[in-house]
């Protein structure tokens, strides 16, 4: 099992993030969609999706038994937007989201399959 915490800091709050921020200011809902927002948190979360099979040297194929997402309640809303896309992309069995005051990610990959019995692994 490989599991991966993140946080995103201050330094990962470019010039995107301070888009999003303007994009949060606005009440009109079909303005929101169209903002940068709707894709910037589903991006950050399938990156640390990719960095987690990445690290555990899996394949990007690998599926993602449980993701757990953590994010303030307007980020949570535009990740909704492209959460067909994240699971697709990712390969996400289980999608869970969390509000919260800062944006956190935990993945939890699906086991690697043992050889099946009776089947002897190549050399």
């Amino acid at each position: 099992m490989a599991v991966l915490g993140a946080d995103r800091d201050n330094t990962a709050r470019s010039s995107a993030h301070r888009l999003t921020d303007q994009c949060s200011r606005r009440t009109d809902q079909d303005i929101a969609e169209r903002c940068f927002i709707g894709k910037g948190p589903a991006a950050l979360v399938l990156g640390e999706v990719r960095k987690t099979k990445s690290e555990a040297k899996r394949k990007l194929s690998t599926p993602v038994e449980h993701l757990l997402v953590r994010d303030t309640k307007l980020h949570l809303a535009a990740l909704r937007t492209a959460e067909a896309d994240l699971r697709s992309s990712g390969f996400v069995e289980d999608l869970v989201t969390e509000e919260g005051d800062s944006f956190s990610v935990i993945v939890k990959l699906r086991d690697a399959e043992a050889p099946s019995a009776g089947v002897t692994p190549a050399s």
